[in-house]
């Protein structure tokens, strides 16, 4: 029977040992296939982000090295490459029968790096298949002198011929592509020994139970005659029971492991899941508000400064800062990925891979949707990520940028071309789009929860074998003496009566067995009418008694003394106090447990004090790490008491450095980033040879950043406890202030030239001019009479003449005075200054200036506002072509502006006009016909501009025009500019 018993054990464990090899092998070509076609998948997505027109442009020799095209497919190579684990990236074409090598993402200094134009010394058939089918494909492994590779192929064919311009190959290293597989066949056949190890453990404890059974048969009958002589130990009566009971507790121990183990796999994937989801949403939601910012305030901005058709991609795309700024959190953290995936992107890295443009339909199909996560695989391996989505919707905003390349700036189109982003729609979608790895953690907690099963069972095995060993030495009887416990239970009484807080002894049906006297107070009865009565029938709360019972029959069934740090008890009044409870399992002598011991501790003010406690050590924690400031305290001896998470970061203090918690050994680490570490150190030492000092100053460090350091002494009371540190980078704020400084001076060296110039203007300029007319006007009082009509009219032209010029010497000064010569501010009542502006004008009959009354009074240089209204007034008086002439001065509020406006109904300017009006010396109505220097409008632009305001002109041909301009309302901002800019011209010293 043995025999037969091992044989069939023999062939089931060999049989077990095939099939498990088997299933590793058929395993293991399903994951080597799978990596395949992931590999394969990569190597068309990458095809696909290529142009074949750029490709078109390459000659695959040496000479397209540095050329526009094999440049950006490069930087494209290399940009595709950081999303996934690969040897490389290259390219390859078909010339002349041989295979040449064009842009790859390998460093220059990578042996395996291949010039443009390099000929593939040994190609093999399948290199040239995907040229002749046009079908991607994967082979390999495959050795050369680098090493051993899989490789896959993808073409770039012609949209037109459908001709192969050139495939994408990746290589992706044979060690690890083995190991993954390796490991694969290595679990089905660690499994199937396993298996066999536990089906030989289950046949082997069979045969012993049968075994075990006849020997109790024996042994029934060998009593039956009067006695055991000559039956084993093992086989005593009662003992095989106690092994029953051994195999029944080892079985629920494996079945107990198994079921924990199952638990923290499951706990440890959902919380793999969690910390993917978190990080992801944040990185995705973080990129969010990057684009947000960018787009939103940035870019607007920029959109100021920059020419009208400009595109600035560092500073105004939102992809293109959010991906530079990912670019560089990659560089720490290499495996997280942020993308911005599109069906048409501007940038080729962006291409949607297949999973991606299933989440973009997704959201297309349910425009409700406002994100999606959850686990895919991404890219090649079949490597799982969490992944957490964000659908951007396009917008008419958006189709500035993205919709007809004509309507885009001009230098968009020019840097990316007219399709690569564009001919997009208000409703489309693309992605915001960032992934976690899992896959990894999967398999580690995959591996870790077998390693542990196998020690479980192993400790299993372990404490089988030290149950059996202690039943096998504990065949004697137990010892059975009675104990005088009198004298004990009147100790026991006298001692648990004189403990303040809850004693008492419970059975297991809920009975006190035992009460002290407190607990017999509280309960409002006396110790002997309590004891021996269940708890329900003194605690009525059923609520409480229902969790009491709980944890005593878990006390009692674990015979595991338990602690309940905090547990509501209501006494007969209502009122509800807070014990912490220690339940002890009371264990016979037999090693049965039937009572525990309750003991229970009133902790209602020790409560309340340490939650407040809680709240105001939570209170203060969140106010230091929610300050801006760099906070450390130090004790008097300059041990540190605390410090903030910012504090690090600005001294940029390692953890190590901070375990000793010792202000010297902090000092040591810092002063090797100061400029001036002696008198830092210094300034340390003096505060703390005065304890009682307080310290304001500035700190610069060696790297450029300038800190503002504050301490004072921290008090208890009266008494001095230790010194609190408080540190800001000021860096931004100080070097603003040096360049504002340096551009003060650099103005104020402008406007003192500016002075010299407007000198040399108003003298040297204006005095030849004077002496030129002068001559013209002798000529034509003493020989009017002898010149001819031709004569006269030549030296009026030449009077004319040198008056427009004096006239323009005359603009330019006081175009240049603007912002340069500054008079008081005072309070100016336009409804005074206007009409005595309109007088000195002396408009003509014909034409009526009307001033609307309850104009504001608003607080400037007197001199600067009447400048502008009088250009304003005399330019709409002077080009009136109407029989009746109307010009309108209005005032209306705008915001935290005054809008004013000049109309009037004369000829009208065309809108092509509009901007060169306002241009130094640009007039529209010839010179001879109007005298007119064209300086007066630039100059109302220029004082309306300083003051923080913008004039601009409404108009239409034939139906007037009207001028407005906008005034500040708030007093304090116009004083403000007032004084910056009279900083800004005084004299450089």
């Amino acid at each position: 029977m043995n025999k037969r018993v091992s044989k069939t054990t023999c062939l089931l464990f060999a049989a077990l040992l095939g099939a498990g090899w088997c299933v590793g092998e058929l395993r293991a070509r399903r994951v080597d296939a799978k990596m395949r076609d992931c590999l394969v998948d990569h190597a068309v997505h990458v095809a696909k982000t290529l142009d074949p027109r750029i490709v078109g442009e390459l000659s695959f020799t040496a000479a397209d090295q540095g050329t526009p095209a094999y440049e950006f497919i490069r930087s494209q190579l290399i940009a595709l490459g950081t999303y996934c684990s690969h040897r490389g990236i290259y390219t390859m074409a078909l010339r002349e029968g041989r295979l040449v090598f064009g842009p790859e993402n390998y460093a220059p200094d990578d042996p395996m790096a291949s010039p443009p134009g390099t000929a593939y010394e040994k190609p093999g058939p399948d290199d040239f298949q995907v040229f002749a089918t046009g079908k991607p494909a994967a082979f390999g492994p495959a050795t050369d002198e680098y090493g051993t590779f899989v490789c896959a192929l993808a073409p770039v064919c012609d949209p037109n011929s459908g001709k192969v311009l050139m495939v994408v190959g990746i290589d992706s290293l044979a060690n690890d592509w083995n190991a993954a597989v390796g490991a694969t066949r290595r679990r089905s056949v660690l499994g199937s020994l396993i298996a066999a190890a536990v089906l030989g453990g289950a046949v082997r404890l069979w045969s012993w139970r049968g075994r075990c059974r006849k020997a109790n048969e024996a042994a029934r009958q060998g009593q039956s005659s009067g006695g055991f002589h000559g039956l084993p130990a093992p086989f005593l009566p009662g003992r095989n029971q106690q092994a029953g009971l051994l195999i029944g507790m080892g079985l629920l121990a494996v079945a107990f492991l198994a079921v924990v183990l199952v638990e923290t796999w499951c706990w440890t994937g959902e919380h793999i899941d969690t910390m993917a989801d978190q990080q992801s949403r944040l990185a995705v939601q973080v990129e969010k508000a990057l684009r947000d910012y960018v787009g939103k305030s940035i870019r607007p901005e920029m959109e100021k400064r920059v020419a009208e058709g400009e595109f600035i991609p560092e500073a105004m795309s939102t992809s293109f800062v959010a991906r530079s700024v990912f670019d560089e959190v990659r560089k720490v953290f290499p495996e997280a990925i942020v993308r911005f995936p599109s069906t048409n992107p501007r940038n080729p890295a962006n291409r949607a891979t297949p999973a991606e443009e299933s989440l973009i339909r997704y959201f297309q199909e349910h425009p409700e949707a406002d994100s999606w996560s959850g686990v895919i695989k991404f890219f090649e391996q079949g490597q799982k990520h969490f992944v957490w989505a964000l659908p951007r919707r396009f917008n008419e905003g958006c189709l500035q940028c993205h919709g007809r390349p004509e309507d885009a700036p001009a230098s968009l189109v020019q840097q990316y071309g007219p399709i690569a982003g564009f001919g997009r729609s208000v409703g489309e979608v693309s992605m915001d789009l960032a992934a976690v790895p899992v896959g990894a953690a999967y398999a580690r907690a995959g591996a870790r929860v077998w390693r542990h099963m196998l020690v479980a069972l192993v400790l299993c095995m372990v404490f089988l074998a030290g149950i059996a060993f202690l039943i096998r030495g504990d065949c004697k009887r137990r010892r059975s003496a009675e104990m005088a416990i009198e004298k004990e239970r009147s100790f026991l009484r006298l001692v648990i009566d004189s403990i303040p807080g809850f004693v008492c002894v419970k059975s297991q049906e809920g009975r006190l067995v035992i009460a002290n006297e407190t607990l017999a107070k509280a309960c409002g009865a006396t110790v002997g009418e309590i004891e021996g009565k269940c708890e329900a029938d003194v605690a009525p709360r059923l609520d409480q008694m229902e969790d009491r019972r709980r944890d005593d029959l878990e006390v009692l069934t674990t015979r595991r003394a338990k602690v309940i740090p905090e547990e509501p008890i209501t006494y007969p009044d209502g009122t509800t106090r807070w014990f912490t409870t220690t339940k002890v399992p009371l264990i016979d002598e037999d090693g049965v447990c039937r009572q525990l011991l309750a003991v229970a501790t009133d902790i209602t003010d020790r409560k309340r004090a340490e939650e407040e406690r809680k709240e105001s050590y939570s209170l203060l924690e969140a106010t230091l790490e929610s300050t801006a400031d760099g906070i450390l305290a130090v004790d008097r001896r300059g041990k540190i008491r605390g410090l903030n998470t910012q504090f690090q970061t600005l001294w940029r203090i390692p953890d190590e450095a901070l375990e000793s918690r010792d202000d010297k050994a902090l000092l040591s680490f810092v002063l090797g980033q100061l400029k001036d570490p002696d008198s830092f150190l210094a300034k340390v030492r003096d505060l703390y040879a005065h304890p009682d000092a307080e310290s304001f100053d500035l700190i610069e460090f060696a790297d450029g950043r300038v800190i503002e350091r504050y301490s004072k002494p921290q008090m208890l009371g009266d008494q001095i406890v230790g010194r609190v540190w408080s540190f800001r980078d000021v860096t931004e704020k100080h070097t603003a202030e040096q360049k504002r400084t340096a551009l003060l001076q650099k103005i104020a060296a402008i406007n003192e030239e500016l002075t010299h110039f407007a000198y040399v203007v108003s003298h040297d300029l204006k005095a030849p001019l004077r002496g030129i007319k002068l001559v013209s006007e002798w000529l034509c009082a003493d020989y009017g009479d002898k010149l001819g009509p031709d004569a006269k009219e030549q030296l009026d032209l030449l009077q004319s003449r040198v008056g427009r010029m004096h006239d323009l010497i005359d603009g330019v000064l006081q175009y240049s005075r603007v912002g340069r010569v500054h008079e008081d501010l005072v309070p100016v009542d336009l409804n005074e200054l206007i009409p005595s502006i309109v007088d000195s004008l002396a408009p003509p009959e014909h034409v009526t200036v009307v001033v609307e009354p309850g104009l504001p009074t608003i607080e400037c240089e007197k001199t600067r506002i009447g400048q502008v209204f009088q250009n304003l007034l005399s330019n709409a008086i002077k080009f009136l072509d109407k029989p009746q002439g109307e010009v309108r001065v209005s005032c209306v509020e705008d915001g935290e502006f005054w809008r004013f406006s000049v109309s009037d109904n004369g000829p009208g300017i065309e809108s092509r006009h509009f901007d060169r009006i306002f241009r130094l010396f640009q007039t529209l109505a010839p010179r001879d016909e109007f005298e007119s220097t064209g300086v007066g409008l630039a100059v109302v632009k220029k004082v309306v501009e300083t003051y923080g305001g913008r004039v601009w002109v409404e108009s239409e041909p034939g139906r007037g025009s009207t001028f407005l301009f906008s005034w500040p309302r708030n007093r304090e901002a116009v004083a403000s500019e007032h004084s910056t800019l009279a900083a800004a011209c005084q004299p450089v010293s």
